[in-house]
């Protein structure tokens, strides 16, 4: 064996090592402590839409929201209250061996029209929001 072949088991060796600690460091995403109900906009409910809001939620080493964006929205109208209910949710931070990191998440908001999965506050809501259109309707 050459002194030349050596140093290139060595290094070799040594590269395999720090890639296997890469990959062995501990990690754990972003958890969710609560997911915070979207809001069913009164004038979508009038439409009868329905539909779905992904966004990406960055969060701080304290576990606040630091920012949401809109990934993908089946309409304009729940575009806000799924932001809204993503910056109301509760996270715990992601962390990177024993250590506190900024990551993302990702979250869905679904948007039914069947009252059964509304809250009490948004069926109210919705019904004032429907006699103000009613009362539009009857001025044109």
């Amino acid at each position: 064996m050459t002194l030349r072949h050596g140093i290139h088991e060595i290094w070799l060796v040594l590269l395999l090592l720090l890639g296997a600690a890469a990959f062995s460091s501990a990690r754990a995403g972003v958890r969710v402590l609560h997911q915070e109900p979207a809001h069913y906009p009164g004038i979508a409910r009038v439409a009868r839409l329905e539909g779905r809001v992904e966004v990406s939620v960055v969060v701080a080493t304290t576990g606040n929201v630091t920012s949401v964006r809109v990934i993908n929205a089946s309409h304009p109208f729940f575009r806000q209250p799924a932001k809204l209910a993503a910056w109301l949710s509760r996270f715990s931070p992601a962390v990177l061996n024993g250590v506190a990191v900024v990551d993302s998440v990702h979250l869905s908001f679904e948007f039914s029209n069947d009252p059964d999965e509304i809250a009490l506050g948004t069926i109210w809501e919705r019904d004032s929001r429907e006699q103000e259109i009613d009362l539009v309707r009857d001025q044109v």
